[in-house]
């Protein structure tokens, strides 16, 4: 497999740099959407904090708190 060799971060710093011509986006601007198990191991260790924001499809609204995996 394909893992741990920076790839994905590597995806998000070019998302960054070519969203918005001629901008650059900070990490506290960037969400996911409903994230893995495995995404939300990265994405912790990718913004330093288990704080990420999440985008939640129902509300619209985006999130600080991880998605809980409790049913």
């Amino acid at each position: 497999m394909m893992r741990r060799q920076g790839i994905a971060s590597r995806m998000l710093e070019c998302l960054r740099n070519n969203f918005v011509y001629g901008s650059y986006l900070s990490k506290d601007e960037i969400a996911f959407s409903d994230p893995t198990p495995d995404g939300k191991l990265f994405a912790t260790q990718y913004f330093g904090t288990s704080q990420f924001l999440v985008y939640n499809f129902v509300s619209g609204t985006r999130s600080s708190q991880p998605k809980s995996d409790a049913v």
